[in-house]
């Protein structure tokens, strides 16, 4: 393919909006039209693959010969391993087609729809030992810069080699996004494997009256700690979290060993529980995650 020439628009004076960005793609769209009568056959290929892409996406490629069928009238083949990308901004999604075009035109093994208000992108053909991480590394100068430059956030999924469970991995940059967005808003790029977690405790916070997880104790030792001034619920949310390592401990709350010591002999008086059960411990590492403030 070779680029027959460019549409710019410049504004010195104000910012654009997308009401510009869609008279430009207007513009470009009434181009591609005359180059179509040109050579029609590349045209129609291209969006050829944006369908094929897009039922990938959509869920409604569901077996082999759906597949095949499709790879097979386009001369295609999408090489394994994959990663899944997920995109979307705080602009309308003229801007989305936009990058979509610049991943169309830079990237030979990456295939990008946009559905909805998002931008989902398949990456094929990747290295055996690559990582998600590694992958956006290798690319980060353009990423960065489409990325920053038209306010998107992507939440990257985990790499995988069976194209037929494409719906799992787009779930997983789609939470990704997400959850990234939550958690650490001045980031632009979120992988999945970061967020696991979060996934977890985000599924039980929408699904479980939280009345039926949260342990007794918890709201035991922070109404004891406001009545009598004492630190109990702080003390034991960073044991816990802590793996209840005493050394972790004692760094995170800058007290003594003996005064971690009575702490937690104290809190297994006060509540009738062991700190040596390990499902109780457990439970309450759940906890202390599901709860925003627990102290």
């Amino acid at each position: 393919s070779a680029i027959k020439g460019y549409v710019g628009v410049l504004f010195p004076n104000k910012e654009y909006t997308d009401m510009h960005v869609k008279i430009t793609q207007l513009v470009c769209q009434t181009a591609a039209i005359e180059m179509q009568k040109i050579n029609p056959t590349r045209t129609t290929r291209n969006a050829l693959i944006m369908a094929f892409i897009g039922d990938l996406f959509k869920g409604k490629i569901k077996n082999p010969n759906d597949y095949y069928r499709w790879t097979e009238s386009l001369k295609m083949t999408l090489k394994s391993r994959f990663c899944v990308v997920a995109t979307a901004g705080d602009r309308e999604k003229t801007t989305l087609h936009y990058v979509k075009n610049v991943v169309d035109e830079t990237e030979p093994n990456m295939y990008a729809v946009v559905l909805g208000d998002r931008l989902y992108t398949l990456v094929t053909k990747l290295e055996n030992n690559i990582t998600p991480k590694k992958l956006i590394d290798s690319r980060e100068k353009q990423i960065n810069y489409l990325l920053s430059m038209y306010r998107l956030k992507s939440g990257v999924s985990e790499i995988f080699d069976d194209i037929f469970q494409i719906a799992n991995y787009k779930y997983q940059a789609e939470q990704a996004l997400n959850i990234g967005r939550t958690y650490s808003p001045n980031k632009e790029i979120y992988f999945y494997n970061d967020f696991v977690l979060e996934n977890i405790m985000t599924c039980v916070r929408d699904n479980i009256d939280q009345a039926n997880y949260i342990h007794p104790v918890i709201n035991f030792l922070r109404q004891y700690d406001e009545k009598n001034g004492t630190e109990y619920l702080k003390t034991l949310k960073v044991y816990i979290t802590s793996m209840c390592r005493h050394s972790v401990t004692l760094s995170k709350l800058h007290i003594h060993r003996n005064t971690l010591l009575y702490r937690l002999k104290k809190i297994e008086e006060l509540t009738g529980t062991s700190l040596d059960d390990e499902r109780f411990c457990a439970l309450l590492l759940c906890n202390f995650y599901l709860l925003n403030d627990p102290s």
